[in-house]
């Protein structure tokens, strides 16, 4: 990658140190995924992979990704390139969130079911995202103690937890989500959290969920 180059080449023209550091910054961050790859690897899909591996807001993961653009086209400029790869960025104002097609959910959950290490739990967290509506810290919070099968809803604020009027709600569990729920509580823990591995609590699914997105082709922001 040449975003180093880019970095040492433009970065003295840069009007404030303010400026600078914040080139750097986001050099630093595209680093950590871009290293190891070529040029020739900059794509639509590469660059939604990213977004997906970065879990930032969709202005940070513009902002840094036009920093790529831009070393892309310092580097044809000095002719050490011939033309800038295609990329692909969130749009402008574009919301944290966005609501999945059927197409998409069915790659996205027969992906999930591929993961060697997160097959058992990841398609479950996926479900009650789709079909629950929660964020994934209260997906992950989730304990069976809140989930009442029998008249069929879930109480997404923790047993103990001061219920606030922006606290987590109870919401119905839609019938198709029942069905997983059930298939879940019959596996085995009853007890404990609702996605687990092996019983254990999980304190993340981001790589995972990032590696499922990617191979469903979904980018999920």
């Amino acid at each position: 990658m040449g975003a180093p180059i880019y970095a040492q080449e433009h970065g003295p023209e840069l009007a404030s140190d303010a400026a600078r550091a914040t080139l750097s910054y986001n050099i630093a961050a595209l680093r950590h995924w871009w290293s190891g790859k070529t040029v020739q690897e900059i794509s639509p899909e590469t660059c939604k992979a990213y977004a997906l591996a970065r879990q930032r807001t969709p202005g940070t993961i513009q902002r840094e990704l036009s920093v790529l653009s831009a070393a892309m086209g310092h580097a044809v400029t000095m002719e050490r390139l011939e033309a800038r790869r295609p990329m692909w960025a969130p749009a402008k104002g574009a919301g944290r969130e966005r609501w999945l097609d059927r197409a998409e959910a069915a790659r996205l959950l027969r992906a999930a079911r591929s993961e060697p290490q997160a097959r058992m739990h990841l398609p479950l967290f996926i479900l009650l995202g789709l079909y629950g509506g929660a964020r994934p810290g209260a997906i992950l919070e989730l304990n069976w103690d809140q989930v009442d099968l029998e008249r069929g809803r879930i109480d997404w604020n923790p047993e103990g937890k001061a219920r606030t009027k922006k606290g987590r709600a109870r919401t119905p569990i839609p019938r198709r989500l029942m069905t997983f729920l059930r298939l879940a509580e019959r596996r085995g823990w009853p007890t404990g959290p609702v996605v687990h591995r092996d019983g254990q609590s999980l304190a993340s699914v981001k790589k995972s969920f990032a590696r499922a997105c990617a191979a469903a082709s979904v980018a999920w922001m």
